[in-house]
């Protein structure tokens, strides 16, 4: 079965309705809504279909024809139907060319997964309208292009539909499954996270905390954490004390000549010479 575009399968449709005796118009009107429908999903199929139409793009007019095409996702279209209940062979002929138009809803635009899924609802519809559709038709002719065609759908078509349609339902649950499995670690990490906080307010982590900064903080200033030098609490050695009292003591020693209370060093006593000592060796033990 060759591709066909839009506009052919809309022509062909009109021509099947004019056949069977029924407004063309309508039937076109059936299947611009049906086509709107079914490719809904894509991404700028408006664009393509109000191409495909000889019109402006207008999301307005396309979004009117999509919500009353819906319904024929999943049952006949009342053309459709008409001939279902009137001529099977026109109905046949009928049901073929709509199945066209479905299949070319499925090009125009960014094609997604889903839009095979609604081809192969919409088609499966449309074939429930003929007499005897819930039976299994067994006999089949080849098509010119040796396709199998059934009650006026494409064998092969149908097959590619459903093998998009499994897909399409693999990439769900996997989606499911990935988000289930992303929001349990986001949720261990949140644990862990609420873990950690709780640590660091712990009081053994504080007193660590303040052990190890003793030895550099300045009394005054504030220590890591905020906590101030001058706020630590009693019987603990305030940072820098050490320091401070020992450039305090060298100040003290040190004091500037002419101020009341410094006195200069005296003198050390001269070293006296080893005759200088025996000498007065002699004198103690009475020698001399």
């Amino acid at each position: 079965m060759t591709s066909k575009t839009l506009r052919s399968a809309l022509d062909e449709l009109a021509t099947a309705a004019e056949t069977a005796g029924l407004d063309p118009e309508a039937a076109r009107v059936e299947g611009e809504q049906i086509a709107a429908a079914v490719c809904e999903p894509s991404v700028g199929a408006y664009l393509d279909w109000a191409g495909e139409l000889g019109r402006a793009p207008d999301p307005k007019e396309f979004f009117a024809a999509v919500s009353k095409g819906r319904r024929w996702r999943a049952g006949p279209t009342p053309l459709m139907s008409r001939l279902g209940n009137v001529s099977v062979s026109d109905a046949q002929r009928y049901l073929t060319a709509l199945v066209d138009v479905i299949a070319a809803a499925c090009t125009l635009g960014q094609p997604t997964p889903q839009v095979a899924g609604l081809a192969a609802s919409a088609s499966a519809a449309q074939q429930r309208a003929l007499p005897g559709a819930g039976q299994v038709h067994r006999e089949s002719a080849p098509s010119p292009t040796g396709a199998a065609e059934t009650g006026g759908l494409n064998l092969d078509l149908l097959a590619k539909l459903q093998t998009s349609q499994d897909r399409l339902k693999a990439m769900d649950d996997f989606t499911k499954v990935g988000n289930q499995a992303f929001e349990s670690v986001l949720e261990q990490m949140r644990i862990n996270q609420a873990r950690i906080e709780q640590m660091r307010a712990s009081p053994v982590i504080q007193s660590s905390n303040r052990l190890e900064t003793s030895d550099t903080a300045i009394p005054g200033l504030p220590l890591p954490g905020g906590v101030s030098g001058d706020a630590l609490p009693p019987g603990s050695v305030q940072p820098g004390a050490g320091a401070v009292a020992e450039s305090s003591a060298l100040g003290e020693a040190v004091s500037t000549p002419g101020e009341p209370g410094a006195e200069a060093e005296e003198p050390s006593t001269p070293e006296r010479s080893v005759e200088e000592l025996l000498a007065e060796l002699d004198e103690l033990i009475g020698l001399r």
